[in-house]
């Protein structure tokens, strides 16, 4: 079984342990899943409504060779086993689904007990909803509507030039493609920060495979549910809900369920501003590797960027202010 970080730990152990920013480590690590740039299935819209998608069947296996360095296949299903390339690929053609791809339903799916999967019923934008994901998906290519603040790239333009190196890179190298080259040798390129196209791939390409790795399979990614299985997580469990012995005892102790009892009444006593500091630091961190919820604020704050990524954990390391 192939082992993470210094403890030498699974990537079941490590997420367990870790809680979700653990996740952010495993960038390169594991062996590599097989990439062969095959058929893939498209989401079902009903007989004769399946669109086109934006990548493509090269740019695809580019991409499962990509992903499959984020959240490589050891024990547990990687990557592109659970079919964050397809769930990329989804986002990216977006509007060419109506109403476009960008929200799932609600309230419920029906892996809860409900009737109905809600989830899969998509929500239609509203003007200016429509407008921002564009920008986000397609750029402003030039449209003086989307110029308001100037030319932005967007995310297809993004991974379209992004696969392009990469094959390039690879045939400079003497490989067919990038998806032809080891595990080791993808690792050696995707560290090359010189190179400002593969850059600005990794900066969305990374947080995009997590989104598609662990997020609400409508989303075209968590293929039968791989992301959830392995970290232990129930997914979407209403209507059918906890029992009150779920809701009353936690799957994991918590921050303060950790701390040992004591007899001791009164004050405690008052660290120095040094001390003060120190403490104030490890429970910054602790509490960041421990809490699903300032995980997520993480992902939030970082906008889709793997550079904010960084800069947002940064942070949450002792020392940082």
């Amino acid at each position: 079984m192939e082992e993470y970080g210094p403890g030498r730990i699974s990537r079941r152990a490590l997420l367990k342990q870790g809680g979700a920013v653990a996740v952010l480590g495993l960038t390169g690590c594991g062996r590599s899943a097989p990439v062969d740039g095959g058929a893939r299935p498209r989401p079902g819209d009903g007989p004769g409504q399946t669109p086109e998608l934006y990548l493509s069947e090269a740019e695809l296996k580019a991409l499962d060779a990509l992903v499959d360095r984020f959240v490589p296949e050891d024990a547990d299903a990687g990557a592109v086993a659970a079919g964050c390339a397809h769930g990329i690929n989804q986002l990216l053609s977006a509007f060419a689904y109506d109403p476009p791809r960008i929200f799932a339903g609600g309230p419920f799916s029906d892996r809860g007990g409900a009737a109905h999967n809600d989830f899969a019923d998509f929500v239609p934008l509203d003007r200016y909803e429509e407008l921002a994901w564009r920008l986000k998906i397609e750029g402003s290519q030039g449209l003086p509507e989307r110029e308001f603040n100037g030319p932005r790239k967007g995310w297809q333009q993004i991974y379209r030039e992004g696969l392009a190196q990469l094959d390039a890179r690879a045939a400079a190298s003497g490989f067919a493609d990038f998806a032809s080259m080891p595990g080791p040798a993808r690792d050696l390129l995707l560290q090359d920060t010189s190179d400002a196209r593969i850059a600005e791939l990794l900066d969305v390409a990374f947080l995009h495979t997590l989104d598609t790795m662990y997020g609400a399979p409508e989303y075209g990614g968590n293929r039968e549910l791989l992301g959830w299985t392995f970290t232990g997580y129930d997914g979407d469990v209403q209507p059918r809900g906890y029992t009150d012995e779920q809701v009353t005892t936690p799957d994991n102790p918590g921050l303060l369920d950790l701390l040992p009892l004591t007899k001791r009444r009164g004050a405690l006593p008052v660290p120095s501003v040094d001390g003060h500091a120190r403490i104030h630091s490890s429970f910054r961190e602790l509490v960041a590797m421990s809490s699903g919820e300032i995980a997520l604020g993480v992902m939030l704050n970082a906008e889709g960027r793997l550079s904010r990524l960084r800069a947002e954990i940064a942070k949450l390391r002792p020392g940082a202010r």
